[in-house]
């Protein structure tokens, strides 16, 4: 395994011009690049499977910690905020590559595995987050997909393929049954995603429970035990924090006034929006222009 991860650090050290994240040129790979700790801090990632090649990170989601370093793969199956922080330095730098779960990949997949699998696989329960250890058949191919990507005639006839790989051995390991159920949109797994697809829509607008609820075909009292649950938050506290993450990303993107930006994000107040921010990151927005860039991603 070691020799497999020496490989990979190679090959993603030669496409990362800079630290930070590097997308290429095939949808929804990212390369992940960092020299130095980042100290813990609100994020949000999208659904995606992020490979950690060298270095460590800790994702904490409500009083759950998630470790994931290298030869760990993350399975991220809903768009939650949490906190991460991660361990790195420029002699070890962290090192890795996000798959993005993409709508269309998915469905390409699911029709492709419609005829040899159930219809309708068992519910198993479902965390949205969880570390898994690589194995060797899944090294072989995370390495197959990043050779891809130092050859664009190879990355334009295989590359998708090659990303289908991957995500097939991660259907066969630990947290298969955790992509079964993004695939096949079961059960409260389901009604939660169609609820956190709602709430991404409509971030600005003020919230009403019961429509939400019966959006989803739920009861008010289901719908947040649903999120406690699954995500240690409630609807509420879920769409302050959007909020928030899209305000850091505005923020990082023009030079709009404070107010501006709350009024963007659905806060009527300029006042309450700036108190929740520094509650949020530590820092008032104003002071948060230049460290903003990293709040919306699939990795860091």
């Amino acid at each position: 395994m070691q020799m497999a991860l020496t490989r990979m650090q190679q090959l993603i050290r030669a496409l990362s011009p800079a630290p930070g994240y590097t997308p290429t040129d095939l949808p929804g790979v990212t390369l992940l690049y960092s020299e130095h700790d980042v100290a813990r801090t609100p994020l949000m990632y999208s659904p995606s499977i992020t490979v950690i090649v060298q270095g460590t990170k800790i994702g904490h989601l409500g009083t759950h910690r998630v470790f994931y370093g290298e030869g760990h793969y993350l399975v991220q199956t809903l768009p939650v905020p949490f906190e991460c922080e991660t361990f790195a330095s420029p002699d070890a730098p962290m090192m890795g590559v996000s798959i993005a779960l993409r709508p269309e990949l998915m469905s390409d997949i699911l029709v492709r595995l419609s005829d040899i699998t159930p219809a309708h696989p068992t519910v198993r329960p479902t965390a949205p987050m969880s570390a898994v250890h690589l194995d060797n058949h899944m090294a072989d191919n995370v390495i197959r997909l990043l050779e891809c990507l130092h050859d664009p005639i190879l990355q334009a006839v295989v590359g998708q393929s090659r990303v289908i790989e991957v995500i097939l051995d991660v259907l066969r390991g630990e947290q298969g049954h955790a992509i079964q159920a993004l695939l096949h949109h079961q059960g409260p797994f389901s009604r939660l995603t169609k609820a956190l697809q709602y709430l991404h829509a409509h971030y600005e607008e003020p919230l009403n429970i019961q429509t939400l609820a019966c959006h989803v075909n739920m009861s008010a009292s289901t719908l947040h035990h649903q999120f406690k649950r699954l995500i240690c938050t409630s609807p509420l506290q879920y769409l302050k924090q959007i909020r928030l993450l899209k305000a850091r990303m505005l923020l990082s993107q023009d030079r709009l006034p404070v107010s501006h930006v709350a009024e963007a994000v659905g806060y009527k107040s300029p006042s309450q929006f700036s108190r929740e921010y520094k509650r949020y990151f530590g820092v008032p927005p104003n002071d948060d222009r230049q460290s903003a860039g990293s709040a919306v991603r699939p990795g860091l």
